[in-house]
């Protein structure tokens, strides 16, 4: 689906980038579909070929200079699929239909031609299988890193004799023992190990980008990975004449990469060290049930300092605020006293602990830190199957320092077509009945408001762009 952006003259821009005329922005929704992971991963490793074909970085011999010339990425001759996006970067903005099309015609790829237009990944939401290879593309993306490790893990693990809750899925692991009895048909920890291991795989010394440098890939980056809060946050609502309360079950972590030229301030979740949090993201929204155990990050603790890693992993949640951040939404101080009722347990209405206020808040984040760190998450396709809402939400965020078209791009594992099923003519007896009230509609979800959200936003847009 496509939705125009605003627009801005092909001169040079704030970051020098005299060459790139156009920007194709996508943003993309992976559905959950455990058994179509492997799926998934391809549609993610064709969508960093292709950002990464297009992508353009200073001459080696500019690159400290205010006047910078600009050359591809990877100057390699390119096989495949990579050839045929270099050529959309490079001939895609050419104004003259026949041009354009001799151009796409010719076998050879031109190392001379520069390339005007970049097809770039900059919004991604995902759940389940969907939720796991959107935290590799967003990772990838944001460190300028391939995605091998995830395509290793899906090739190995995908195993399920690897995975099937027994002495044999211990082997290759440490950290935690086989538990008993199992929670789960397949071994849930040592997923979780295993997705941290294909994340810091990710990050190979030799192909490690250094800190003060900016991606190539992206200069602004949302990952949204939904997962379901089994016991749910009592959160608000404040109405006219009182508040209510009511608990939220949906949950989505949202993780963020951002260059300064792009917003202003420099910030980037998918550092190494952030790799625990990333894994456990991905575990929460794939816990499907019956197959693996929810998930709780004091789950990670013993996993994460075990794990051989240059530099160590830990498990910062246990000790620092470092990464409070991801769950702000649960170490809100009214959410102290609030849980404390919910539970039917004294709500005092004071903070914790004795001291100055400074003290006591200090005292109260340890606390619901902690809480936190004992919640049980499910899969996100319990309540949230087709993350739509939290992609749409960030166009109108987004600015442009040249022309942007915006693609919207949906994967969806295993489409339906409801035009072709017929219609029951007889009424559903009571096991029909209930069936469909406890298993089958609950599940189904539409995504028509979301799809006309998009076009209400293309169509003010495009009356902008005619009083302008």
């Amino acid at each position: 689906m496509t939705t125009p952006e605003e627009t801005a003259s092909a001169a040079k821009t704030s970051d020098g980038e005299t060459d790139v005329e156009r920007e194709v922005r996508f943003a993309v929704v992976m559905y959950g579909g455990v058994s179509l992971a492997i799926y998934i991963n391809g549609v993610a490793q064709e969508l960093l070929d292709m950002v990464r074909a297009t992508a353009t970085v200073p001459t080696e011999g500019t690159i400290n200079t205010e006047d910078k010339k600009w050359e591809p990425l990877i100057k390699d001759p390119l096989p495949g699929a990579l050839g045929v996006y270099r050529k959309l970067g490079q001939y895609l903005g050419v104004a003259d239909k026949q041009e354009r099309a001799d151009r796409f015609r010719q076998q050879s790829i031109s190392n001379t031609d520069p390339i005007r237009t970049r097809l770039i990944v900059d919004i991604i939401s995902g759940t389940s299988a969907g939720g796991i290879n959107g935290v590799f593309l967003a990772k990838a993306l944001a460190r300028d890193q391939g995605m091998t490790g995830l395509k290793q893990l899906w090739l190995s693990e995908g195993d399920l004799g690897k995975l099937l809750n027994d002495k044999r899925s211990m082997k290759g692991v440490r950290g935690f023992d086989l538990k008993q009895p199992q929670e789960s048909l397949l071994n849930s920890k040592r997923m979780y190990y295993k997705l941290l291991e294909a994340l810091d795989r990710m990050d190979e010394p030799t192909n490690r980008r250094a800190e003060t440098k900016d991606s190539p890939l992206v200069r602004e980056l949302d990952l949204f990975i939904t997962s379901t809060d089994l016991d749910g946050i009592p959160l608000p609502i404040g109405l006219f004449d009182k508040v209510v309360y009511e608990r939220r079950h949906k949950n989505v972590f949202h993780f963020r990469y951002t260059t300064e030229a792009a917003t202003g301030t420099y910030r980037d979740d998918f550092k190494k060290e952030y790799d625990p949090f990333l894994a456990f993201a991905a575990r929460c929204t794939s816990s499907f049930p019956f197959a693996f155990a929810p998930m709780r990050l004091c789950d990670i603790t013993d996993i994460a300092k075990a794990y051989n890693a240059n530099p160590p992993y830990g498990d910062r949640s246990a000790s620092t605020p470092e990464w409070d951040q991801f769950f702000a939404d649960y170490m809100r101080n009214g959410l102290f006293d609030l849980d404390l009722a919910a539970r039917q347990k004294l709500a005092t209405g004071q903070l914790p602990g004795t001291g100055t206020i400074e003290e006591k808040l200090a005292a109260a984040k340890i606390d619901l830190r902690e809480s936190f760190r004992k919640r049980s998450f499910g899969d996100g396709g319990y309540l949230d199957n087709k993350p739509f809402s939290y992609a749409t939400s960030m166009l109108t965020r987004r600015h442009a320092d040249r022309a942007v078209d915006r693609k919207l791009l949906y994967v969806e594992p295993s489409p339906e077509h409801p035009e072709l099923t017929r219609q029951q003519v007889d009424p559903p007896d009571f096991a029909e009945n209930v069936r469909a009230a406890v298993l089958d509609l609950p599940r189904q979800e539409t995504i028509r408001e979301d799809i006309d959200r998009v076009y209400e936003r293309n169509a003010l847009l495009q009356r902008v762009g005619i009083l302008a």
